[in-house]
């Protein structure tokens, strides 16, 4: 059946190239040995793995790649020179050329693209893109997109803890930050909504209520200083308000003295609006008691004049 599918060249050119595959000599690192080949191993180029002594169920693919692995588990290592220096850090993700090549001891990071967590060392960490986090140091940190996470100190590492970073170069105010720890997502650019924006506003959510002197915040808004102004980074977009510190002076709400929150902006705008109504009415009221006195006056002068 072979025959009359191949030619007699071309059936000896596919067995000479077996053959010569088969009496290929392996390199050095690809050979399983007693010390460096145990269970539940693969890994396959230049001195990939080549240090393995108790570590269990990694994967080495690359030039390089986990070349100090010695004790580490559970780690896919795939890239020239990725996990390079990993000596016992366990279940890691490295794909990419020195994708977490400086990871000795860390667990559990997940590093994907060139050169991602280069010289980084923690654990929990995800990286993904060229260089992402190549200069961050720490637990649970995740960073997206080519060059992302925070600028290098004297072209050293920095470390930080449950931090976000997405943007496409190194800065540490990246167009989205984060801070799991606190709760906090960060802007820092213009953000726009198609369809509205929206807070979680029901009573169910919400405790510790006080009643408010509505005058009282009519007053304190009164005083505060209403400017115009721009963000030092956004210097042609300008804005109209007042300033967080007078903000959270006049009125103390807030989680500090830096930001404002859009729900106690509204809050305090609907108060000063009722306050206002209220003063309105009162005003008006007290016109009408003078308009109707003014009346009853002029009956009776009329009246008066009459007899």
């Amino acid at each position: 059946m072979i025959l009359k599918i191949f030619s007699t060249n071309t059936i000896t050119i596919l067995t000479g190239f077996i053959v010569c595959i088969l009496l290929m000599p392996q390199p050095a690192s690809a050979q399983c040995t007693q010390a460096t080949c145990v269970q539940g191993q693969t890994y396959f180029g230049w001195n990939a793995g080549m240090s393995l002594t108790t570590g269990n169920n990694n994967c080495f693919f690359g030039s390089g790649a986990g070349t100090t692995t010695t004790t580490g588990y559970g780690n896919a290592i795939f890239g020239d020179a990725a996990g390079f220096s990993n000596t016992g850090g366990e279940n890691n993700s490295f794909f990419g050329r020195s994708a977490g090549q400086g990871n000795a001891e860390g667990d559990r990071n997940t590093f994907v693209g060139a050169s991602s967590g280069l010289v980084s060392k923690g654990d929990n960490n995800t990286f993904v893109g060229y260089f992402a986090g190549r200069y961050l140091n720490g637990l649970n940190n995740i960073c997206i997109g080519a060059l992302a996470g925070p600028t290098a100190f004297n072209t050293l590492p920095r470390t930080f803890s449950n931090k976000l970073y997405i943007d496409i170069e190194s800065n540490d105010n990246p167009l989205i930050y984060g801070e799991f720890d606190n709760h906090l997502i960060r802007i820092n650019g213009s953000f726009e909504v198609m369809g509205g924006l929206t807070n979680p506003s029901s009573a169910e959510v919400k405790e510790n209520f006080q009643v408010i002197e509505r005058q009282n915040i009519l007053d304190q808004l009164s005083q505060i200083k209403i400017q115009e102004w721009s963000y030092e980074n956004v210097p042609d977009v300008r804005h109209v308000g007042p300033t967080a510190e007078d903000f959270h002076a006049a009125f103390g709400v807030g989680k500090d003295d830096k930001t404002i929150s859009t729900i106690d902006a509204d809050g305090v705008a609907f108060l000063a609006i009722q306050a206002l109504n209220e003063k309105l009415q009162t005003e008006v009221g007290a016109l009408q008691d003078k308009n109707r006195q003014l009346e009853e006056r002029l009956v009776r002068l009329e009246k008066a004049m009459k007899e």
